[in-house]
């Protein structure tokens, strides 16, 4: 009987979603379109540099060990080694302000107050010691002391010592060295294999044609890093294909909280070369950064006889793709969101906008009552889609499954994706897909 009464109240959520009043699917979902509440896998790869090395010397000089200093987005790494035939016995580690280095009442370091202390028994060769970089600052102090034991091969104890990272003194009159770090950059790449493209159908909320052409545009990012606070953002956009008689304008919504500059500069082709506009602007204190990236996709891809349709017409003239530059420099705060963030395409005709709704995991993204998709009997269609990787759109007029027979979306544990993660890589051959000979 209850579910007889939800099939009741689901269809009821229908009705009102027909009428454009969307909330009743937010709070029930449906049996072939639950409401989405999982988290999408985005294929980002983030880089973090070299580490450094630094030496750990005997009050004689003799090197005994070395440690690396690293950090990713999360925490600060320091690997600590023995040379050759010595071995760690104790590890002592200091890393914070410099004025709160522990010393003795006689002014001497007291390594029985370092906050981390390891004993290793039995002896070990290296010892990794991971610190949470919201435990430390950007720029810290670090004293190391080791106990270190020689052996034979036959494990002997040959000499005992103890080693201090080298680096400055910690004061006059005490030998013992402190060693200044900085937390290196990071770099949050999307995606990993440095293109993505996103595709969109127009004609929101209905139906469309699902040959993904009407507006096609490139896209790849990075996000610059000091340890976990994000310091810029590069964007790189490039318009390749609109296979719609609408006009649109093509927007990045950015989720970010803080204060910012804004620099986005537009080119005449896909070469950084000819410069045709930029434009600059500060953000203070907003929830979110909505870019205009290309304010009218008419403009930006415009045939030499004026037809609107470019790049997806066989026969007709091949036109240069367009290239936008995007950097935020960014003085305070933080992003809400992950690369790639929020793109939108706003249908200037209709005043409709569509998301893609395998980024937003939003069945209505901007809550104006219009669902980002379509279903008929070839399955769910997408609004937008996303390829993580360069992609060659079907030709206009061309069902997307002409082309690429693996085109598929379901819904897994909440989530809204592709049933096959790799659906776009390879075309039917001998569909009707973009290809540069097909053009004049």
């Amino acid at each position: 009987m209850k579910k007889q009464s939800n099939r009741v109240i689901l269809a009821f959520c229908y009705i009102l979603l027909n009428l454009a009043l969307n909330s009743c699917i937010d709070d029930w979902g449906s049996d072939q379109f639950p409401f989405l509440k999982g988290e999408v896998e985005i294929p980002t790869e983030t880089i973090c540099g070299d580490p450094t090395v630094v030496p750990i010397n005997t009050e004689n000089g003799n090197q005994v060990g070395k440690i690396e200093i690293y950090n990713d987005l999360e925490n600060f790494y320091i690997s600590v080694f023995a040379n050759g035939n010595w071995f760690l016995q104790s590890t002592n580690l200091y890393v914070g302000d410099e004025a709160n280095i522990p010393l003795t009442s006689n002014s001497q370091v007291d390594i029985s107050n370092f906050p981390y202390k390891y004993s290793h028994s039995p002896l070990i060769e290296n010892h990794l010691i991971e610190i949470p970089l919201d435990d430390i600052e950007d720029c810290s102090t670090l004293a190391l002391h080791v106990d270190v034991v020689e052996l034979d091969d036959n494990g002997n104890v040959l000499d005992e010592s103890t080693g201090w990272l080298q680096g400055d003194a910690i004061a006059e009159g005490i030998s013992r060295s402190k060693y200044q770090h900085c937390l290196g950059e990071c770099i949050v790449k999307y995606p990993i294999d440095a293109i993505a493209t996103f595709a969109f159908e127009d004609l929101a909320p209905s139906k469309g044609d699902a040959d993904y052409n009407d507006f096609v545009v490139q896209m790849n990012s990075k996000e610059f890093y000091q340890g976990n606070k994000i310091q810029k953002i590069e964007m790189e956009f490039l318009a390749k294909a609109k296979g719609a008689g609408y006009d649109h304008t093509f927007l990045m919504n950015v989720p970010f909280e803080g204060k910012a500059s804004v620099t986005i500069e537009r080119f005449e082709s896909a070469n950084p070369e000819n410069l045709i506009s930029t434009q600059k602007y500060e953000v203070d204190g907003k929830n979110s950064l909505l870019l205009t990236i290309f304010p009218s996709t008419t403009d930006a891809l415009t045939s030499n006889t004026n037809d609107q349709r470019v790049n997806t017409k066989p026969n007709t003239d091949l036109i240069d793709f367009k290239l936008v530059n995007v950097s935020i420099q960014i003085s305070e705060g933080q992003l809400l969101m992950d690369a790639p963030y929020d793109p939108i395409l706003k249908i200037l005709d209709t005043e409709n906008e569509v998301h893609i709704l395998e980024l937003t995991q939003k069945i209505d993204a901007d809550g104006d009552g219009r669902q980002d998709y379509w279903e008929d009997e070839n399955g769910i269609h997408p609004f937008g889609i996303v390829m993580h990787n360069a992609w060659l759109w079907p030709l206009e007029k061309v069902y997307i499954k002409e082309v690429y027979p693996k085109y598929q979306f379901v819904i897994e544990d909440g989530v809204f994706k592709p049933a096959d993660p790799k659906w776009y890589e390879s075309p039917e051959i001998g569909s009707s897909y973009f290809q540069p000979e097909l053009f004049n």
